[in-house]
Order: C-alpha cells, then sequence, then structure tokens
C-alpha cells in the first residue's frame, strides 16, 4: 500500500489492492456512469491491476495499474469528491508503484467526450498518442447471397493496407486532437504481423 500525506488539506490519500470488503464499497458508493468501458470490463472481472483509492477511510476512486514494459494508468475518481484536490495526489502515488518495475513507457486513457478526463489528464502531463471512436456503417444492406469473404493472405497486403491506414487517418482527423495526422505507409513489420495473425483476419471481395 501507498501512501501519501497533504498537509493543510485534510488529506491522507492511499493507494491499495482491492479487497472483497472494498469491492462491496466501491458497488454501494460509486458512480461509474463515465468511466471507460474497458475499465469497467477489468474492474467486473476482478484483475489483479486493480486497486481503491482512499482519502483516510473514505473510498473515493478507482485506479488501473497495468506494470509492464508498456504500462498503463487508468485513473477514476468518484463525480461526489472531485474537484477537491483528490486527484493531485493520486496519479502521483500510482505512479510511483509503475516506478518500481522496469516500464519504458507509460500510457494513459481518456473519454474524448468527457472535459473533466482530458483536463484531468492534461494538468498531469499526459497528452493521448492514440484515440478510437464509435463507428458505424452508413452504406446499404449487405445481400447475404451475394458475400464473398475469405482469409486473408499476404497477396492483400498491399491493398488492405492502404485502405486500413485511410480509415484510420480520418479517424484520427475526426476526433479532432491529432491535426498532423498524416496515412501511414505499408511497411514490412506491419507485414509480417498480419502475416503472422492472419487467422484473425478476413478480406471482403
Amino acid at each position: 500500500m501507498l501512501t501519501s500525506v497533504e498537509k493543510g488539506k485534510n488529506m491522507k490519500i492511499k493507494v491499495k489492492e482491492m479487497s472483497d470488503i472494498d469491492y462491496e464499497k466501491v458497488n454501494k458508493l460509486i458512480d461509474f456512469e463515465d468511466a471507460d468501458a474497458e475499465f469497467l470490463t477489468a474492474y467486473n472481472n476482478r484483475e489483479e491491476n486493480i486497486y481503491c483509492l482512499y482519502n483516510y477511510d473514505k473510498l473515493v476512486g478507482i485506479a488501473q495499474i497495468i506494470t509492464n514494459k508498456r504500462a498503463f494508468l487508468y485513473i477514476f475518481i468518484n463525480p461526489s469528491y472531485r474537484g477537491n484536490g483528490i486527484g493531485f495526489n493520486a496519479p502521483k502515488l500510482c505512479e510511483e508503484k509503475l516506478y518500481e518495475n522496469d516500464i519504458e513507457q507509460i500510457m494513459t486513457t481518456y473519454r474524448i467526450d468527457n472535459p473533466y478526463s482530458k483536463a484531468f489528464a492534461n494538468k498531469h502531463g499526459y497528452t493521448r498518442k492514440f484515440s478510437s471512436v464509435y463507428m458505424r456503417y452508413s452504406g446499404s444492406q449487405f445481400d447475404v447471397q451475394e458475400l464473398f469473404i475469405r482469409n486473408y493472405c499476404d497477396d492483400d497486403y498491399e491493398s488492405a493496407y492502404e485502405m486500413y491506414a485511410k480509415a484510420f487517418h480520418e479517424m484520427r482527423i475526426s476526433v479532432g486532437d491529432f491535426p498532423d495526422s498524416v496515412i501511414e505507409q505499408p511497411n514490412d513489420k506491419m507485414r509480417q504481423y498480419w502475416a503472422e495473425t492472419s487467422n484473425e483476419r478476413l478480406v471482403y471481395i
């Protein structure tokens, strides 16, 4: 357990591993309405990388701390405790836990449609390197009788990657945080990765 005391603000933030009692408290006290979907999945699955945040004896939030080479940090402060300084110490404590391991990079995530999340991340020096949005098909309904779908093969790479790169470029531009985005060019490393994961890929002709 990591603890930080801030004088003059009646604050003693603790980061600790979740217990069954903590889960019971969280389910009763915390409103997850604006939490990230992947974080909620990890929480509901009770993954080992989920921690609880306390201010003295009050449960004030949850954190997901993944400690590998490409470390990942997600902090969720209960809406009823936001804006009073709790979020100032919590990231520092979580980062201490990350730096106990031999990490190369810290990755973070926040919802672009939540201005609080963006301000919180930027305030602590985190900038987005990736963004995703929900995509909706707007064409006509597929005629199932005429679909021709087969497994991906290496000969598909050039045309498939061109389509893939253009789609992700347009998505990055659309969310507004990546004005310098460019269409990525095919490369041998990605081609090899697609070949190695070809069993996960289908093409529609």
